[in-house]
């Protein structure tokens, strides 16, 4: 094989593997890189998680908190908008080999069943918008931050992706502080949630993140806006890694408050 030939197979060989955990979406665990190989992703405390592949979503699933410790999605401009009706069918999560939770859980527990892939991020495909409502996508939420300020969240993503072209999306809750137990499996309450989102714009990779006390939230959301490399230290995951280390620290340690269209106001 001559030299220029074995160049354009590390080339391919090189853009293959970044494009492969791109689509993956398998975070690696800051304290523990190895296990990124791994079907179980394992966080510094060494609880295993699950992790389940839909077609439109990866999420890894926590037994112990019978709720997803992350979920990750991408959305691109053309699939804002759609048609298809919100379902409301919360159903078990089929993929979810030690079973998820279930109605009985929420069931007049006071809390919200939480999307973290929206709903309205689906509408643009039945079979996507199905996926939304399985369990393993639910998270108990206090009603007054849901249909607050993670809706308001939730619409700014959207209005991102149709202004950029595309966002990939991290998001789940934050096993810290935790309010309480609810339901016959004991679903875990969270104290915060996170999301992250990158962008790529003007050949850059632009990213925030954002962190949120599961409570009723009166202040603008760029309060909670923080730099992604925070997101990453306070749930110990390494959501970015596919990316080149000098890409990847620049997108993660600084915000552009007035590329994300957010001020104090907002």
């Amino acid at each position: 094989m001559t030299k220029k030939l074995l160049t354009i197979f590390i080339i391919i060989a090189l853009v293959g593997f970044v494009v492969y955990f791109y689509v993956t979406c398998k975070p690696i665990p800051v304290k523990s890189k190895s296990e990124a190989a791994k079907d179980l992703v394992k966080t510094s405390n060494q609880e295993k998680y699950q992790i389940v592949k839909h077609k439109y979503f990866t999420l890894a699933y926590s037994e112990e908190h019978e709720q997803p410790a992350w979920v990750c999605y991408s959305l691109r401009k053309e699939q804002v908008g759609g048609e298809e009706p919100r379902s409301n069918n919360f159903v078990p999560d089929p993929l979810v080999s030690t079973q998820t939770a279930d109605d009985i859980d929420y069931l007049k527990s006071g809390y919200d069943k939480g999307h973290m892939v929206p709903a309205a991020d689906m509408s643009w495909s039945p079979e996507a918008m199905k996926e939304t409502f399985y369990f393993s996508n639910m998270s108990p939420q206090f009603p007054s931050f849901n249909r607050g300020a993670w809706k308001k969240l939730e619409e700014k993503v959207r209005s991102w992706a149709v202004k950029y072209d595309s966002v990939k999306v991290f998001v789940g809750p934050v096993f810290k502080d935790n309010i309480k137990k609810i339901g016959p499996d004991s679903v875990t309450v969270p104290g915060y949630y996170y999301k992250t989102i990158v962008i790529y714009y003007h050949s850059n990779y632009e990213g925030i993140g954002f962190i949120f006390p599961n409570k009723k939230i009166v202040n603008p959301l760029v309060n909670y806006a923080v730099p992604i490399d925070n997101v990453e230290k306070y749930v110990d995951l390494d959501f970015y890694k596919y990316l080149p280390d000098a890409i990847e620290e620049k997108m993660e340690s600084n915000i552009n408050l007035e590329l994300w269209g957010l001020s104090k106001t907002k």
